[in-house]
């Protein structure tokens, strides 16, 4: 597992939380085949294997691990704070 990978179940709590605040990920991992990083193509997806398409590699991601590239829009802060004054 390279640095920049994490084991899918960290992965996947931290994610449904970028989700919940309004936020989306898409899944990263590091192909195990040749080693290039590979992003997935499918919004707040997580997956237990990444197929790599330009080497056609199916990375294990239950063993090697992953990440995400998360997007949090402009207004993340007062999703947040009106979740917040609900409660």
């Amino acid at each position: 597992m390279k640095q920049i990978d994490f084991p899918l179940i960290e992965v996947e709590e931290t994610a449904k939380d970028v989700i919940a605040k309004g936020g989306f990920i898409y899944q990263k991992w590091t192909c195990a085949g040749c080693g290039e990083r590979v992003t997935g193509n499918v919004k707040n997806g997580l997956f237990i294997k990444g197929h790599h398409e330009e080497c056609g590699h199916v990375t294990d991601l239950l063993v090697t691990g992953c990440n995400y590239v998360a997007f949090m829009p402009a207004n993340a802060r007062s999703v947040q704070q009106s979740t917040e004054t609900k409660q």
